[in-house]
């Protein structure tokens, strides 16, 4: 074999070394290039998913929420990935009211995530404590010094959407876990007034007052002199109401959290009072006359118990707008009232009249012969604003008619 000949047969298969690496390191990108068209594809399909689901959660469409999350767990490796659809399971089974479902999906959470840690700002009270629970179990189990080996359980299977959580069988029940988020407590304050019913008819209700004064001022004089007669009177009266009411009771939500309508029980106690005041004048045909400052009241403080139905038009929320519509009944007891004081002018030295007094009403119905019913109906309808404050304590504010117009503050805790 010539020299020349060895040369050229290697620089042949030096060639088709090159060639055949240049193939292969073609190859090699290619399918790296695939490999990280496929990564991002799955990456991108995963965060569809889990927006998917978000968007379900903020419906309150919960069960297509939990279809979302375990499509997106199922979709990925990465223990944030897999925390994050867990988290949204657990609070899907949460509002959904299995809670034995919660725990089991706080339990998955844990497991890819043991480090996780959640706000009391963005989440309810009770599941707070359900997390912090499953928490330290999962931390006093990690804690404790390793036995001899057993042989493992099968591992139970994640629940499907549809073969449903675990049986009852299965389940462990709080003591208190089925009332939590269903009960709430609660106390108000409100300011009552008849005012802006009453200026609707103040004229009318103002000229029947002034009559009855008027006649009570000529019964008074003519008992002296029984002769005069009555020429005209005037009267300038101004009718006006005041009141409180103050309240105690409790509200059951049959849904929770996800839940807009629930029913309320309280003890009130309301003070409501109508009075008037103003100046009378009865002149007599024979040139004398009468004035007088006139006061009369009708004053009410009933115990009453009621029922409402409230509707938060945004539950989940911190901040929902609500109506309220209940009925109450009271057993009707209070007094009435009247004084005027004046003077007598005529030709001889002025003289002082005046007269005074108070009644309850039994009284008053036996005087006048009439009865007075002794039930009283409270008819509420109103329109208000709750916050969520801090772990359940919410405030509320409310205006609408309770016999009356009314105005209302609240403090209430949701267990």
């Amino acid at each position: 074999m010539s020299m020349d000949y060895a040369k050229g047969m290697c620089m042949r298969n030096t060639r088709l070394w090159f060639a055949v690496m240049i193939a292969m390191s073609g190859l090699l990108f290619s399918e790296g290039f695939s490999a990280g068209q496929k990564a991002s594809r799955s990456e991108i399909a995963l965060e569809e998913e889990m927006i998917r689901a978000e968007a379900f959660f903020e419906r309150n469409a919960y069960k297509e929420a939990a279809e979302s999350y375990l499509k997106a767990a199922a979709m990925t490796t990465s223990p944030m990935s897999k925390s994050r659809a867990y988290l949204g399971l657990s609070l899907c089974a949460y509002y959904q009211q299995d809670f034995p479902g919660t725990r089991f999906w706080l339990e998955k959470m844990l497991e890819v995530d043991p480090n996780k840690e959640i706000s009391a700002l963005f989440y309810p009270a009770a599941f707070l404590r359900m997390f912090q629970e499953v928490r330290d179990e999962a931390r006093a189990v990690r804690s404790t010094p390793s036995r001899p080996a057993v042989q493992p359980a099968a591992e139970p299977e994640e629940p499907s959407i549809q073969t449903g959580p675990p049986s009852r069988t299965q389940r462990t029940f709080l003591p208190f876990s089925e009332w939590r988020d269903k009960l709430e407590i609660e106390v108000h304050v409100s300011s009552w007034s008849l005012n802006p019913i009453l200026n609707m008819v103040s004229e009318t209700l103002s000229d029947e007052v002034g009559k009855v004064v008027r006649d009570e001022i000529r019964r008074e004089v003519r008992r002296k002199r029984p002769d005069l007669q009555a020429a005209f009177d005037e009267s300038d009266v101004v009718i006006g109401s005041s009141g409180s009411n103050t309240g105690f009771g409790f509200r059951i939500y049959p849904r929770g959290r996800s839940g807009a309508f629930s029913v309320g029980f309280s003890l009130e106690k309301t003070v409501m009072k109508a009075t008037v005041d103003g100046a009378v004048t009865q002149v007599f045909l024979n040139g004398s006359r009468a004035v007088v400052d006139a006061q009369a009241y009708v004053e009410m403080r009933p115990w009453s118990t009621h029922m409402n139905f409230r509707w938060d038009f945004l539950p989940s929320r911190r901040i929902s707008p609500l109506i309220v519509l209940g009925l109450g009944l009271a057993r009707l007891d209070g007094i009435v009232g009247y004084s005027y004081t004046g003077t007598y002018f005529w030709e001889g030295p002025e003289e002082t009249i005046g007269e005074s007094d108070e009644k309850d009403f039994k009284t008053a119905e036996e005087e006048i012969g009439d009865s007075i019913p002794n039930i009283l109906p409270f008819v509420q309808a109103s329109l208000g604003l709750r916050a969520e404050l801090f772990r359940g304590l919410s405030l509320r504010a409310e205006a609408g008619f309770w016999n009356g117009i009314i105005f209302r503050g609240g403090l209430s805790y949701r267990f």
